[in-house]
């Protein structure tokens, strides 16, 4: 959101200047021809580059902010004046200062485009119908906790050293470590009732 589509109608140089004010980038009309039911369009075209694509295209209505098309529209929508030089057409008196107050003052435009544009989304309601939702930034830094609020405080940096590595020794314990093993185990794990069962049966064997 800027000035930038003041600066392609408006020249810069002198704001209280007349000729500076016209001498802005040339505009050069042009026919588009369409088949079948769809008409023919006439559009404005500014050269941006050697890339045709990359152009500037306008319309009558952009074109008459600066320049006065009164009388000189055709049936087909052609101008019959051009931008600037030779037959061009004359200057819009009663807005080509407003193109320029915005021209040469971004700040001037973005408080009248704020004013309109509320004024746009709240047609059709009340003040008293309408909700002022509170303007505030989430945080761009992470946080270590799930919150419903965004944190200001950023996350630990992770650990540089690697965790061990599983144990490949099974546990002798019947009670479940609280701790990771270091490798995993090449043995498959026994049952606690089978282990029971042997002991039972190694015990009996060395009474006989």
């Amino acid at each position: 959101l800027d000035i930038d589509y003041y600066r392609k109608l408006i020249g810069g140089g002198n704001p209280n200047n007349l000729g500076d004010l016209i001498d802005a980038p040339n505009w050069n009309q042009e026919t588009i021809r369409n088949s079948g039911d769809i008409p023919d369009r006439v559009q404005w075209r500014r050269r941006k580059g050697n890339n045709r694509n990359q152009d500037i295209i306008g319309l009558n209505v952009d074109i008459s902010l600066c320049r006065d098309l009164s009388g000189r529209i055709q049936t087909s929508g052609s101008v019959s004046c051009r931008f600037k030089r030779n037959n061009a057409c004359p200057h819009a008196a009663s807005t080509i200062f407003l193109m320029a107050n915005y021209r040469f003052n971004e700040n001037l435009f973005l408080r009248d485009f704020e004013s309109v544009f509320k004024k746009t989304i709240i047609n059709g309601y009340e003040v008293s119908q309408l909700t002022e939702v509170p303007l505030s930034s989430p945080s761009s830094l992470p946080s270590s906790l799930a919150t419903d609020e965004p944190t200001i405080s950023p996350t630990s940096s992770p650990s540089t050293k690697p965790s061990f590595s599983p144990s490949i020794i099974p546990s002798t314990s019947r009670v479940p470590s609280t701790l990771p093993s270091y490798n995993p185990s090449s043995l498959p794990s026994i049952p606690t009732t089978y282990n029971n069962t042997f002991r039972i049966a190694f015990s009996i064997k060395d009474s006989i």
